[in-house]
Formats: structure tokens, sequence, C-alpha cells
């Protein structure tokens, strides 16, 4: 009887432990994802240097790849984190994306590709408001070629760096996004009266 009296004790104990550990990892992680099982969170692994192209490594004036004021943007964040995001000039239906440690600007993520094009993206705008990335994307399905309207448009924006809402039903779209507090407004380039925006609360919404 006492032995058994020992282990109920122990049961209990173990499970008040396990109970109390899930209600630690209750909340956000702003740089990082809870595990599956709720542990911890999966913080940013800064193993890398920077990597996105130099300027040099875009075309000047062609009309089939894009030129370094379209393919890469550098934004610094409020938490002292630096954001470059870039089109691959050796494979511009790719974007990427790395951000520094806040701690070490030596120190950097490795290259994340947050979209893929059809045939490939020839302009790219990003802005920040301090904490929330805003990018907007001109892209094209087939046939690549700045003499023509995007067709395959996009919008993406992360509040966090470790993932990326995306909105990218658009058609012939293509937008410098602009903050209005923390809410991002994408004004169509090619049809200014439509107007893609995106809240906290409700995500992406399109008039068009």
């Amino acid at each position: 009887m006492r032995r058994m009296v020992g282990v109920v004790t122990f049961l209990l104990v173990a499970l008040t432990a396990a109970g109390c550990g899930q209600d630690e990892v209750e909340g956000d992680w702003p740089f990082g994802e809870p595990s599956p099982s709720g542990d911890a969170p999966t913080p940013a692994a800064y193993t890398s240097e920077l990597q996105a192209p130099a300027p040099s490594e875009f075309s000047d004036n062609s009309d089939v790849l894009p030129d370094a004021d379209d393919g890469i943007a550098e934004l610094d964040l409020d938490s002292g984190v630096r954001v470059v995001l870039w089109i691959d000039p050796d494979d511009i239906r790719r974007v990427l994306v790395q951000h520094s440690d806040p701690d070490d600007p030596e120190a950097w993520t490795e290259p994340e590709e947050i979209y893929t094009a059809g045939d490939g993206c020839l302009i790219m705008d990003a802005a920040t408001n301090g904490e929330i990335v805003a990018v907007g994307l001109g892209c094209y399905e087939d046939d690549a070629f700045i003499q023509q309207a995007p067709d395959q448009g996009a919008a993406l924006v992360s509040t966090d760096l470790t993932s990326w809402e995306v909105r990218d039903d658009l058609g012939e779209f293509y937008s410098e996004p602009a903050f209005d507090g923390d809410d991002v407004v994408f004004v169509n380039g090619v049809y200014e009266e439509q107007v893609l925006t995106w809240t906290a609360d409700d995500g992406f919404r399109y008039d068009g």
C-alpha cells in the first residue's frame, strides 16, 4: 500500500510539472516558432555571412533582367536588425531574404527563398515601419519583359521575419508599399484605382 501511495504521488508531481511547463511557453515568439511539443521556440539561426549580391551583379538597362534599383533592397528595423531582400540575378524567378543578428551585425541568417515566380521578377520594392516588412513584386507568369505590365504581381508582409503572408493572385500588378501606422497599402502601379491593403487583424484585402 505504501508503495502505491508513493507511485500516485510521483505521478501527480510529474503531471503538475508537465502542465506548468506547457503554461510557460504559451504566447508569441517574435523571432522563432514554438516547437511541436511546445517546449521552447526555435530561434533564428545566425550561421551565415551576408550573401546578397552586389549591385554590380545586376543588369544595366536590360529589358529582361532587373537592375540594382529594382533588384535589391536593404531595410533597418527599430530592433537593430538589418534586412536585405533581392531578386536572384542568376535565376530571376527567385526572391530571397536575409536578416542580421540584432546583437552582431556581422552574423546573418541563411538566405531564404520567400517567393518563386513563373518566368521571373523584374521589379521589387520594399518598405518598413520599423517593425513590419512589406514587399511589392512585379513578376511574370510567362515572358518576363519590362516593356509589358507584370502579369504575376505579388505582395508579401512579415511581422516577425520567420513567416510571410503572400498575395499573388493579383494579375497585372506591381506596387511600392506604404505604411499607414501598422497597416500596409499597396497601390497598383498598373491600375491606380486598384488598392491592396494589409492589416494585422484581417490580412490582405483587395479593392480592385
